[in-house]
Protein backbone atom coordinates (compact mmCIF):
# COMPACT_ATOMS: atom_id res chain seq x y z
CA UNK A 1 0.00 0.00 0.00
CA UNK A 2 1.52 3.37 -1.12
CA UNK A 3 1.09 6.47 0.82
CA UNK A 4 -2.11 7.99 -1.55
CA UNK A 5 -4.00 4.61 -0.93
CA UNK A 6 -6.65 5.02 2.16
CA UNK A 7 -7.67 2.02 4.29
CA UNK A 8 -10.86 0.31 4.46
CA UNK A 9 -11.30 1.84 7.87
CA UNK A 10 -10.26 5.15 6.93
CA UNK A 11 -12.60 5.16 4.22
CA UNK A 12 -15.46 4.15 6.53
CA UNK A 13 -14.46 6.79 8.83
CA UNK A 14 -14.78 9.42 5.93
CA UNK A 15 -17.86 7.98 5.44
CA UNK A 16 -19.21 8.93 8.49
CA UNK A 17 -17.94 12.07 8.57
CA UNK A 18 -19.28 12.82 5.92
CA UNK A 19 -22.77 11.72 6.92
CA UNK A 20 -22.94 13.03 10.31
CA UNK A 21 -22.26 16.66 8.34
CA UNK A 22 -24.83 15.63 6.03
CA UNK A 23 -27.48 15.10 8.96
CA UNK A 24 -26.11 18.13 10.59
CA UNK A 25 -26.48 20.14 7.33
CA UNK A 26 -30.19 18.75 7.16
CA UNK A 27 -30.79 19.83 10.57
CA UNK A 28 -29.91 23.11 9.99
CA UNK A 29 -31.72 23.58 7.05
CA UNK A 30 -35.09 22.21 8.32
CA UNK A 31 -34.60 24.53 11.07
CA UNK A 32 -33.90 27.66 9.89
CA UNK A 33 -36.97 30.34 8.24
CA UNK A 34 -34.97 30.52 4.88
CA UNK A 35 -35.78 28.48 1.56
CA UNK A 36 -32.94 27.13 -0.47
CA UNK A 37 -32.62 26.16 -4.24
CA UNK A 38 -30.45 25.18 -6.88
CA UNK A 39 -31.79 25.17 -10.23
CA UNK A 40 -29.93 23.80 -13.14
CA UNK A 41 -29.88 24.29 -16.75
CA UNK A 42 -28.95 21.93 -20.14
CA UNK A 43 -27.53 23.27 -23.48
CA UNK A 44 -30.78 23.76 -24.59
CA UNK A 45 -31.63 26.24 -21.66
CA UNK A 46 -34.58 23.83 -20.24
CA UNK A 47 -34.16 24.30 -16.16
CA UNK A 48 -34.55 21.69 -13.41
CA UNK A 49 -34.85 21.91 -9.93
CA UNK A 50 -32.01 20.20 -8.39
CA UNK A 51 -33.17 21.11 -4.45
CA UNK A 52 -35.40 22.68 -3.09
CA UNK A 53 -35.78 23.32 0.71
CA UNK A 54 -38.89 22.40 2.87
CA UNK A 55 -39.24 25.84 4.12
CA UNK A 56 -40.79 26.89 0.76
CA UNK A 57 -44.34 26.39 2.19
CA UNK A 58 -43.68 28.60 5.12
CA UNK A 59 -41.98 31.09 2.96
CA UNK A 60 -44.16 31.13 -0.54
CA UNK A 61 -46.93 29.45 0.65
CA UNK A 62 -46.75 26.80 -1.79
CA UNK A 63 -45.11 22.88 -1.07
CA UNK A 64 -42.39 22.08 -3.27
CA UNK A 65 -44.56 19.99 -5.79
CA UNK A 66 -46.82 23.06 -6.12
CA UNK A 67 -43.79 25.35 -6.90
CA UNK A 68 -42.45 23.26 -9.67
CA UNK A 69 -45.29 22.39 -11.50
CA UNK A 70 -46.47 25.88 -11.50
CA UNK A 71 -43.54 26.69 -13.21
CA UNK A 72 -45.36 28.56 -16.14
CA UNK A 73 -48.14 30.17 -13.90
CA UNK A 74 -46.24 31.41 -11.39
CA UNK A 75 -46.22 34.88 -12.99
CA UNK A 76 -50.03 34.86 -11.46
CA UNK A 77 -48.28 34.95 -7.63
CA UNK A 78 -46.52 37.59 -7.82
CA UNK A 79 -47.78 41.04 -7.05
CA UNK A 80 -49.06 43.34 -10.66
CA UNK A 81 -47.34 46.36 -9.70
CA UNK A 82 -43.77 44.24 -9.11
CA UNK A 83 -43.51 41.61 -11.82
CA UNK A 84 -42.06 44.02 -14.79
CA UNK A 85 -39.26 45.23 -11.89
CA UNK A 86 -38.35 41.13 -11.43
CA UNK A 87 -38.33 40.02 -15.09
CA UNK A 88 -36.20 43.27 -15.46
CA UNK A 89 -33.49 42.42 -12.59
CA UNK A 90 -33.25 38.57 -13.24
CA UNK A 91 -32.53 39.40 -16.66
CA UNK A 92 -29.69 41.93 -15.34
CA UNK A 93 -28.61 39.81 -13.25
CA UNK A 94 -28.23 36.54 -15.20
CA UNK A 95 -26.29 38.53 -17.85
CA UNK A 96 -23.62 40.61 -15.07
CA UNK A 97 -22.50 36.94 -13.14
CA UNK A 98 -22.97 38.29 -9.78
CA UNK A 99 -24.80 37.91 -6.82
CA UNK A 100 -28.09 39.31 -6.77
CA UNK A 101 -30.76 40.70 -4.03
CA UNK A 102 -34.17 41.41 -5.07
CA UNK A 103 -37.27 41.98 -2.97
CA UNK A 104 -41.36 41.65 -4.04
CA UNK A 105 -44.91 40.75 -3.45
CA UNK A 106 -45.50 37.23 -3.61
CA UNK A 107 -49.16 35.93 -3.03
CA UNK A 108 -49.17 33.12 -0.11
CA UNK A 109 -51.90 30.62 -0.18
CA UNK A 110 -51.01 29.39 3.11
CA UNK A 111 -51.38 32.84 4.64
CA UNK A 112 -53.97 34.19 1.61
CA UNK A 113 -52.14 37.27 1.83
CA UNK A 114 -49.24 39.05 -0.30
CA UNK A 115 -45.92 38.36 1.86
CA UNK A 116 -42.86 40.53 0.79
CA UNK A 117 -40.10 38.08 -0.39
CA UNK A 118 -36.62 38.94 -0.78
CA UNK A 119 -34.25 36.62 -2.64
CA UNK A 120 -31.39 36.29 -3.19
CA UNK A 121 -29.23 34.04 -6.04
CA UNK A 122 -26.15 33.74 -7.76
CA UNK A 123 -25.99 32.66 -11.41
CA UNK A 124 -22.81 30.16 -12.71
CA UNK A 125 -21.38 30.03 -15.64
CA UNK A 126 -19.60 26.91 -18.05
CA UNK A 127 -16.59 28.42 -19.73
CA UNK A 128 -18.39 28.82 -23.31
CA UNK A 129 -20.34 31.22 -20.88
CA UNK A 130 -23.22 29.98 -20.80
CA UNK A 131 -25.64 29.72 -17.70
CA UNK A 132 -25.24 26.40 -15.99
CA UNK A 133 -27.05 27.19 -12.47
CA UNK A 134 -28.58 29.28 -10.23
CA UNK A 135 -27.53 28.94 -6.66
CA UNK A 136 -30.66 31.26 -4.29
CA UNK A 137 -32.21 31.28 -1.19
CA UNK A 138 -35.31 33.34 -0.02
CA UNK A 139 -36.84 34.43 2.97
CA UNK A 140 -39.97 36.52 4.39
CA UNK A 141 -39.45 40.35 5.30
CA UNK A 142 -42.61 41.42 5.75
CA UNK A 143 -42.47 42.76 9.32
CA UNK A 144 -39.66 43.61 8.28
CA UNK A 145 -40.71 45.87 5.64
CA UNK A 146 -43.40 46.65 7.65
CA UNK A 147 -41.24 48.28 10.14
CA UNK A 148 -39.23 50.17 7.46
CA UNK A 149 -42.55 51.34 5.92
CA UNK A 150 -43.04 52.70 9.69
CA UNK A 151 -39.75 54.16 10.07
CA UNK A 152 -40.05 55.72 6.68
CA UNK A 153 -43.53 57.23 7.28
CA UNK A 154 -42.15 58.60 10.53
CA UNK A 155 -38.98 59.61 8.95
CA UNK A 156 -40.99 61.51 5.93
CA UNK A 157 -43.71 63.78 8.24
CA UNK A 158 -41.62 64.87 11.04
CA UNK A 159 -40.26 67.76 11.21
CA UNK A 160 -36.86 67.26 12.05
CA UNK A 161 -33.98 66.11 9.94
CA UNK A 162 -31.72 62.94 11.16
CA UNK A 163 -28.55 62.67 9.80
CA UNK A 164 -25.89 59.26 10.18
CA UNK A 165 -21.87 59.60 10.27
CA UNK A 166 -20.18 56.35 10.49
CA UNK A 167 -16.21 56.73 11.12
CA UNK A 168 -13.75 54.29 10.09
CA UNK A 169 -10.69 54.49 12.72
CA UNK A 170 -8.70 53.05 10.97
CA UNK A 171 -8.37 54.91 7.41
CA UNK A 172 -9.60 57.79 9.26
CA UNK A 173 -12.25 58.92 7.12
CA UNK A 174 -16.16 59.24 7.79
CA UNK A 175 -19.32 58.22 5.40
CA UNK A 176 -22.72 60.33 5.67
CA UNK A 177 -24.52 56.54 5.60
CA UNK A 178 -28.22 58.39 6.09
CA UNK A 179 -29.57 61.83 5.44
CA UNK A 180 -33.94 62.10 6.05
CA UNK A 181 -35.42 63.51 2.95
CA UNK A 182 -36.81 66.91 5.15
CA UNK A 183 -32.49 67.86 4.23
CA UNK A 184 -34.01 69.66 1.07
CA UNK A 185 -36.99 71.42 2.84
CA UNK A 186 -34.60 72.58 6.00
CA UNK A 187 -31.29 73.69 3.99
CA UNK A 188 -32.22 74.14 0.48
CA UNK A 189 -29.90 70.67 -0.52
CA UNK A 190 -30.76 67.73 -2.31
CA UNK A 191 -29.38 64.58 0.24
CA UNK A 192 -26.97 64.29 -2.76
CA UNK A 193 -25.66 67.99 -2.38
CA UNK A 194 -25.74 67.89 1.41
CA UNK A 195 -23.40 64.72 1.63
CA UNK A 196 -21.35 66.34 -1.25
CA UNK A 197 -20.75 69.83 0.79
CA UNK A 198 -20.85 68.29 4.30
CA UNK A 199 -17.72 65.60 3.26
CA UNK A 200 -15.73 68.84 0.76
CA UNK A 201 -16.10 71.33 4.29
CA UNK A 202 -18.21 73.75 1.70
CA UNK A 203 -21.26 73.05 4.25
CA UNK A 204 -19.57 75.10 7.00
CA UNK A 205 -19.82 78.28 5.12
CA UNK A 206 -22.84 78.41 5.05
CA UNK A 207 -23.04 78.69 8.96
CA UNK A 208 -23.04 82.38 9.87
CA UNK A 209 -19.69 83.50 10.93
CA UNK A 210 -20.92 84.23 14.59
CA UNK A 211 -21.31 81.11 15.21
CA UNK A 212 -18.43 78.76 12.88
CA UNK A 213 -16.05 79.45 16.67
CA UNK A 214 -18.72 77.65 18.80
CA UNK A 215 -19.93 74.88 15.96
CA UNK A 216 -15.97 73.81 15.86
CA UNK A 217 -15.78 73.74 19.87
CA UNK A 218 -18.30 71.64 19.33
CA UNK A 219 -16.88 69.68 17.38
CA UNK A 220 -13.38 69.13 19.61
CA UNK A 221 -15.32 68.32 22.29
CA UNK A 222 -16.52 64.71 20.21
CA UNK A 223 -12.53 63.94 19.93
CA UNK A 224 -11.41 65.38 22.68
CA UNK A 225 -13.70 65.28 25.48
CA UNK A 226 -15.45 62.32 24.49
CA UNK A 227 -18.93 63.94 24.88
CA UNK A 228 -21.75 62.12 24.31
CA UNK A 229 -24.59 64.61 23.43
CA UNK A 230 -23.57 67.92 22.25
CA UNK A 231 -26.38 70.89 22.01
CA UNK A 232 -25.71 73.78 20.15
CA UNK A 233 -27.80 76.79 18.15
CA UNK A 234 -26.73 78.86 15.35
CA UNK A 235 -27.75 79.95 11.87
CA UNK A 236 -27.99 78.63 8.64
CA UNK A 237 -28.20 80.19 5.02
CA UNK A 238 -30.01 77.87 2.84
CA UNK A 239 -29.30 76.91 -0.90
CA UNK A 240 -30.87 79.92 -3.25
CA UNK A 241 -31.83 81.98 0.00
CA UNK A 242 -30.79 85.55 1.50
CA UNK A 243 -31.89 85.19 5.64
CA UNK A 244 -30.69 83.16 7.93
CA UNK A 245 -32.39 80.31 10.13
CA UNK A 246 -31.99 79.64 13.22
CA UNK A 247 -31.02 75.93 13.34
CA UNK A 248 -30.88 73.94 17.09
CA UNK A 249 -28.81 70.53 16.46
CA UNK A 250 -28.61 67.67 19.32
CA UNK A 251 -25.47 65.20 18.15
CA UNK A 252 -25.14 61.97 19.93
CA UNK A 253 -22.17 60.11 19.53
CA UNK A 254 -20.69 56.81 19.89
CA UNK A 255 -17.15 55.45 20.50
CA UNK A 256 -15.66 52.04 20.52
CA UNK A 257 -14.11 50.62 23.56
CA UNK A 258 -10.29 52.77 23.07
CA UNK A 259 -12.73 55.31 22.73
CA UNK A 260 -12.32 56.08 19.31
CA UNK A 261 -15.09 57.84 17.81
CA UNK A 262 -17.00 55.64 15.83
CA UNK A 263 -20.78 57.17 14.88
CA UNK A 264 -22.87 60.01 14.95
CA UNK A 265 -26.71 60.88 15.19
CA UNK A 266 -27.89 64.18 14.43
CA UNK A 267 -30.95 65.85 14.99
CA UNK A 268 -31.74 69.16 13.38
CA UNK A 269 -34.80 71.65 13.67
CA UNK A 270 -35.38 75.20 12.00
CA UNK A 271 -36.18 77.21 15.21
CA UNK A 272 -36.29 80.49 13.70
CA UNK A 273 -39.97 81.18 14.52
CA UNK A 274 -39.56 80.85 18.12
CA UNK A 275 -36.13 82.44 18.62
CA UNK A 276 -37.90 85.52 17.17
CA UNK A 277 -40.58 85.36 19.42
CA UNK A 278 -38.34 84.60 22.25
CA UNK A 279 -36.11 88.17 20.98
CA UNK A 280 -39.70 89.97 21.16
CA UNK A 281 -40.60 88.80 24.76
CA UNK A 282 -37.07 89.50 25.93
CA UNK A 283 -37.76 93.39 24.06
CA UNK A 284 -41.10 92.70 25.66
CA UNK A 285 -40.06 92.54 29.56
CA UNK A 286 -37.11 94.57 28.82
CA UNK A 287 -40.01 97.44 27.96
CA UNK A 288 -42.25 96.38 30.75
CA UNK A 289 -39.48 96.43 33.15
CA UNK A 290 -38.40 100.20 31.93
CA UNK A 291 -42.08 101.46 32.54
CA UNK A 292 -42.33 99.55 35.62
CA UNK A 293 -39.32 101.39 36.70
CA UNK A 294 -39.81 104.40 35.94
CA UNK A 295 -43.47 104.93 37.88
CA UNK A 296 -43.12 107.63 40.82
CA UNK A 297 -45.06 104.53 42.64
CA UNK A 298 -44.08 101.65 44.43
CA UNK A 299 -45.20 98.71 42.05
CA UNK A 300 -44.89 95.10 43.42
CA UNK A 301 -45.94 92.08 41.51
CA UNK A 302 -47.24 89.32 44.27
CA UNK A 303 -48.11 85.75 43.73
CA UNK A 304 -51.71 83.93 45.26
CA UNK A 305 -49.56 83.48 48.59
CA UNK A 306 -49.15 87.04 49.05
CA UNK A 307 -45.29 86.53 47.77
CA UNK A 308 -43.18 89.07 46.03
CA UNK A 309 -42.31 87.87 42.26
CA UNK A 310 -40.84 91.36 40.95
CA UNK A 311 -40.65 95.03 42.69
CA UNK A 312 -39.44 98.24 40.97
CA UNK A 313 -36.75 100.51 41.40
CA UNK A 314 -39.39 103.13 43.76
CA UNK A 315 -39.59 100.29 46.25
CA UNK A 316 -35.68 99.54 46.56
CA UNK A 317 -34.73 103.22 46.85
CA UNK A 318 -37.90 103.96 49.06
CA UNK A 319 -37.38 101.10 51.43
CA UNK A 320 -33.65 100.59 51.49
CA UNK A 321 -34.06 96.74 50.95
CA UNK A 322 -32.58 95.13 47.74
CA UNK A 323 -34.62 93.13 45.57
CA UNK A 324 -33.02 89.40 46.38
CA UNK A 325 -33.69 90.56 50.07
CA UNK A 326 -37.97 90.91 49.27
CA UNK A 327 -38.40 88.57 46.10
CA UNK A 328 -40.54 85.53 47.85
CA UNK A 329 -41.25 87.12 51.04
CA UNK A 330 -44.17 88.94 51.72
CA UNK A 331 -45.48 92.47 53.28
CA UNK A 332 -44.78 91.28 56.50
CA UNK A 333 -40.75 92.06 56.05
CA UNK A 334 -41.89 95.85 55.74
CA UNK A 335 -45.21 96.52 57.73
CA UNK A 336 -45.22 97.69 61.24
CA UNK A 337 -47.24 95.15 63.45
CA UNK A 338 -47.80 97.68 66.26
CA UNK A 339 -50.07 99.79 63.15
CA UNK A 340 -51.32 96.80 60.70
CA UNK A 341 -53.23 93.65 61.59
CA UNK A 342 -50.23 91.63 59.70
CA UNK A 343 -52.85 88.46 59.93
CA UNK A 344 -55.38 90.57 56.91
CA UNK A 345 -52.65 90.52 54.39
CA UNK A 346 -53.53 86.92 53.03
CA UNK A 347 -57.23 87.54 53.15
CA UNK A 348 -56.52 90.95 51.26
CA UNK A 349 -54.58 89.18 48.36
CA UNK A 350 -57.43 86.06 47.78
CA UNK A 351 -60.23 89.29 47.48
CA UNK A 352 -57.85 91.17 45.29
CA UNK A 353 -58.35 88.25 42.82
CA UNK A 354 -62.07 88.74 42.32
CA UNK A 355 -62.18 92.94 43.20
CA UNK A 356 -59.83 95.55 43.53
CA UNK A 357 -58.94 96.33 46.98
CA UNK A 358 -58.14 99.83 48.49
CA UNK A 359 -56.36 100.66 52.02
CA UNK A 360 -54.19 102.28 53.88
CA UNK A 361 -50.96 100.55 55.29
CA UNK A 362 -48.31 101.31 57.64
CA UNK A 363 -44.73 100.84 55.62
CA UNK A 364 -41.20 100.85 57.52
CA UNK A 365 -38.12 101.22 55.45
CA UNK A 366 -34.98 99.09 56.57
CA UNK A 367 -33.89 101.95 58.97
CA UNK A 368 -36.96 101.73 60.59
CA UNK A 369 -38.75 105.24 59.24
CA UNK A 370 -42.33 104.98 59.17
CA UNK A 371 -44.29 105.64 55.99
CA UNK A 372 -48.43 106.07 55.39
CA UNK A 373 -49.46 104.56 51.98
CA UNK A 374 -51.81 104.13 50.38
CA UNK A 375 -52.18 100.59 48.56
CA UNK A 376 -53.92 99.73 45.28
CA UNK A 377 -54.39 96.14 45.12
CA UNK A 378 -55.75 94.32 41.55
CA UNK A 379 -55.83 91.40 39.43
CA UNK A 380 -53.23 91.40 36.70
CA UNK A 381 -50.98 89.74 33.92
CA UNK A 382 -47.46 89.81 34.29
CA UNK A 383 -45.39 87.86 31.53
CA UNK A 384 -48.48 85.16 30.97
CA UNK A 385 -48.85 84.99 33.96
CA UNK A 386 -51.96 85.48 36.42
CA UNK A 387 -50.33 88.07 39.28
CA UNK A 388 -51.58 90.30 41.98
CA UNK A 389 -50.35 93.88 41.27
CA UNK A 390 -50.06 96.78 44.22
CA UNK A 391 -49.34 99.89 43.91
CA UNK A 392 -48.41 101.53 46.50
CA UNK A 393 -48.41 105.68 47.60
CA UNK A 394 -46.64 107.44 50.13
CA UNK A 395 -49.12 109.70 51.52
CA UNK A 396 -47.24 110.85 55.05
CA UNK A 397 -47.15 114.40 54.29
CA UNK A 398 -50.45 114.90 52.49
CA UNK A 399 -51.68 113.45 56.04
CA UNK A 400 -49.27 115.40 58.61
CA UNK A 401 -50.47 118.55 56.63
CA UNK A 402 -53.81 117.65 56.70
CA UNK A 403 -53.27 116.91 60.62
CA UNK A 404 -51.71 120.54 61.19
CA UNK A 405 -55.25 121.96 59.41
CA UNK A 406 -57.19 120.06 61.60
CA UNK A 407 -54.77 120.88 64.44
CA UNK A 408 -54.85 124.75 63.28
CA UNK A 409 -59.03 124.44 62.59
CA UNK A 410 -59.27 123.13 66.13
CA UNK A 411 -56.76 125.61 67.91
CA UNK A 412 -58.82 128.49 65.58
CA UNK A 413 -62.46 127.46 67.16
CA UNK A 414 -61.07 127.33 70.50
CA UNK A 415 -59.80 130.88 70.59
CA UNK A 416 -63.18 132.04 69.19
CA UNK A 417 -65.16 129.85 72.26
CA UNK A 418 -62.88 131.89 74.76
CA UNK A 419 -63.08 135.44 73.54
CA UNK A 420 -66.34 137.47 74.94
CA UNK A 421 -65.35 140.64 71.89
CA UNK A 422 -67.90 139.93 68.52
CA UNK A 423 -65.99 139.24 65.61
CA UNK A 424 -67.27 140.26 62.27
CA UNK A 425 -65.81 139.89 58.42
CA UNK A 426 -66.82 142.27 55.68
CA UNK A 427 -66.57 141.36 52.15
CA UNK A 428 -64.87 144.97 50.39
CA UNK A 429 -65.47 143.54 46.82
CA UNK A 430 -69.21 143.39 47.49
Amino acid sequence: MNDTEISKEELIAELELLKAYKKNMSFVLDNIKEMFYKLNFDEKGNKTFEFISPQIIDVLGLTVEEYIKNQSTLSEYFHSDDLEKIIKEVAIAKKSNKIKTIQYRFFNKKLNKYVWIEETFTPSYSAENKLVSILGSAKNISEKKENQNQKDFILENIEEVIYNVKFDTVNKSKELVFVSPQIINLTGLTPEEFVKEGLSGILIKRIHPEDVEEIQKNIRKLYDDKKNRIHSQFRFKPKGKKEYLWLDETLNAKYNKNGNLIETITVLRDITESKQLSDKIKLSVKSYRNLLNNSPDLIYIINEKAQFIDVNTTVVKKLGYSKKELIGKTPAIFSDSTLNDLSTIRTITQKALKKTQYFDWWKKNKKGKLFLMEIILRKGIYLGKEVIIASARDITERIEIQNKIKTNEEKLSLVLENIKEGIYSIDFKN
